[in-house]
């Protein structure tokens, strides 16, 4: 197994990490959960991403039961925050009360005492993005998390991250998760820089197999608007009985094109509330 560094950062992952979207808890029990996760570490594989809207908290506790069985500083283990936990106003998204009760969940489940890498789920056009950054900033400074990311922003939203956690002194976000694999190129017209370029935050790019419906469903979604260029347009993932989730060959600063209408970024921002509520 080789392993990079997570952007700029020191953090060293496996080149390929394994996931737990729409497998632990969902289309994969406990007893192959611990069979699957025994057997990535043996290949050396140290990077371990879920998130906890995944079958609502269920794979978080799978991933984390299963993985209890190994050096803790031998582990990098991820999980996301953004999605509905609980009924009420309060049950998601990514104002300060809701990350500062939800981190404490997901710690729970997971059995540890603190998050390698916490990652924004997707953006929260209800919340500014100085609250979000200013409660991570916070778990940093507890010890509860050690690097902070985002999953399904744009290179806008990306960028605008990166500049206000400069001019503000907070957390800087150290990696993103696009949906981008060897099938769904969208993301190299506009969020992945051309080879060689400057390096700035760690991306980690997905390959998805699974069997469930769901899958469908959420490419349905992406073809109505979500998706970054022509190329990706009806393309779907390969299907089968796994996740994987391979770091990037380098690291990427978001390059920026003209930014879109207002009634294009909202019609986005619906799109992505309709294909990651959960589901990714």
């Amino acid at each position: 197994m080789e392993y990079r560094r997570l952007g700029r950062t020191g953090l060293k992952l496996s080149e390929i990490g394994l996931g737990g979207w729409l497998t632990f808890g969902d289309s994969v029990g406990e007893s192959d959960a611990d069979r699957i996760i025994r057997r990535a570490f043996d290949l050396g594989i140290n990077f371990y991403d879920t998130a906890n809207v995944y079958a609502t908290g269920e794979s978080e506790r799978i991933m984390g039961q299963a993985l209890s069985q190994f050096p803790r500083e031998e582990i990098i283990l991820a999980t996301k925050v953004r999605g509905r936990m609980w009924p009420g106003p309060l049950g998601e998204g990514l104002s300060r009360k809701h990350i500062i009760s939800a981190v404490d969940h997901s710690l729970k489940r997971l059995g540890v005492d603190y998050i390698d890498l916490y990652q924004i789920h997707w953006p929260d056009a209800e919340t500014p993005i100085e609250e979000t950054l200013q409660a991570l900033s916070d778990l940093v400074h507890q010890g509860k998390v050690l690097y902070v990311g985002c999953s399904n922003f744009t290179a806008v939203e990306l960028q605008d991250a990166l500049d206000l956690a400069e001019e503000y002194g907070l957390v800087r976000m150290d990696s993103v998760q696009p949906h981008y694999n060897m099938i769904f190129r969208g993301p190299e017209d506009s969020l992945l820089p051309p080879a060689g370029a400057g390096a700035a935050v760690g991306a980690l790019p997905q390959r998805v197999q699974t069997p469930s419906g769901r899958e469908a469903a959420h490419q349905r979604a992406l073809r109505q608007g979500l998706s970054d260029g022509p190329e990706s347009q009806g393309r779907g993932r390969a299907r089968g009985d796994g996740e994987a989730v391979r770091p990037y060959l380098g690291s990427v600063r978001p390059r920026l094109d003209p930014a879109p209408s207002g009634d294009h970024v909202g019609d986005r921002r619906r799109l992505q509330d309709r294909a990651y509520r959960g589901q990714c």
